[in-house]
């Protein structure tokens, strides 16, 4: 299967569907414009179409709206169609395109709702099955309330998030950056024994994951969430699922190319690093950045050891391309390796997708 941005590239004819919707959504809070992203493919767009010219507009811009039967069949046939991703109900709109004949649909970024069929069906390509697993009527249970803590990240940078509190008993609240204020915002805070905690401002969340990793020789299951988001999940259902054979709480992956025009991974330097370290990640390191997945957010429930796992891989990669940064005299950016890990997840989860059982959850925002 070609690869989307494959597609683009051999393609004159590249279609939006949804000029409303595309028009409203393009400058969001997550700077998501599509526009621009074709723009880096070296195209242009030829028009936004649309089901029906009623309430919509002529043009955005200099670029007409066109009704959708107005599309001739070679558009159709040769051409690329994006679905904004401002748009609702994915799967009926890609129904409605391919009974016009479109051969080439695809979807852009949506950080949070339903995911689509498309979706599944090209995540499932790289052994993600995103779909509910059959859960047993007899189970050994594992996890209980006294043995899982998730710990849900504070920050004396953003306080107006970090005061809400959420009425679990598996929550744990850490400050993440302790190191860098002297504002106490919980108990725990993640400049105590072996920490990284003034590498806040470009780590992120990860100096309390590291915590985490080297610090708490309690818990059998651990969890992180974000400083804004955690996963759309009771406790009960935390519970079941690991006590019924899943491995990993995942956020939902998300189909990434219409987002950005790189990944940080596609880094040289990051590169060379993966064949430095983890040479047997490869073929998923490329896959990952090739076809444009990504799991959001550096959020996960899992066993300890697995945790473990996961954080001294990572880690292992991280501190390395620091280092060459600094080698190289090359300045990080504020939250840069906290983007780099959001792809290290993605990528060591889909390696280990044979031997762990992945579970996918949807997001949900805090504020």
């Amino acid at each position: 299967m070609k690869s989307v941005k494959d597609i683009l590239k051999e393609t004159e004819y590249v279609m939006i569907f949804g000029a409303r919707a595309a028009r409203e959504h393009k400058h969001s809070n997550f700077g998501l414009n599509i526009e621009n992203e074709i723009y880096k493919y070296g195209k242009q767009i030829m028009c936004y179409v649309v089901s029906s010219k009623e309430n919509n507009p002529d043009s955005i811009g200099e670029i007409p709206v066109v009704e959708i039967s107005e599309i001739i069949e070679q558009h159709k046939r040769e051409g690329v169609i994006i679905i904004s991703n401002a748009l609702k109900k994915q799967d009926e709109i890609r129904n409605m395109l391919e009974i016009y004949g479109f051969q080439h649909i695809l979807h852009g970024i949506r950080m949070y709702g339903e995911l689509s069929r498309h979706e599944k069906e090209y995540y499932g390509q790289y052994g993600w099955n995103i779909s509910m697993k059959h859960v047993p009527d007899v189970y050994e249970k594992k996890a209980d309330m006294r043995n899982l803590a998730i710990y849900i990240v504070t920050s004396h940078n953003n306080t107006r998030q970090s005061v809400q509190r959420f009425d679990s008993k598996m929550l744990r609240y850490i400050q993440a950056g302790s190191a860098l204020t002297d504002v106490d915002m919980c108990d725990i805070r993640d400049d105590t024994g072996d920490n990284i905690s003034s590498k806040n401002h470009f780590y992120c969340e990860l100096t309390a994951g590291y915590w985490i990793y080297k610090n708490d020789h309690v818990h059998r299951y651990v969890g992180l969430y974000h400083y804004s988001r955690v996963f759309n999940i009771s406790d009960d259902e935390i519970l079941e699922l690991l006590n019924t054979g899943i491995d990993v709480i995942l956020a939902e992956p998300v189909i990434y190319f219409a987002s950005r025009g790189h990944y940080w991974c596609g880094d040289p330097l990051m590169e060379q690093v993966f064949l430095s370290k983890a040479p047997q990640y490869m073929d998923c390191f490329y896959n990952y950045i090739r076809e444009g997945l990504l799991i959001p957010s550096n959020m996960v429930i899992c066993s300890k050891k697995v945790f473990d796992d996961y954080y001294q891989w990572m880690m292992l990669l991280l501190e390395t391309y620091e280092q060459e940064l600094n080698a190289r005299k090359i300045a990080m950016q504020p939250r840069h390796i906290g983007y780099i890990a959001e792809e290290l997840t993605g990528i060591y989860f889909l390696h280990h997708s044979t031997d762990l059982k992945l579970f996918f959850v949807k997001q949900k925002n805090l504020y």
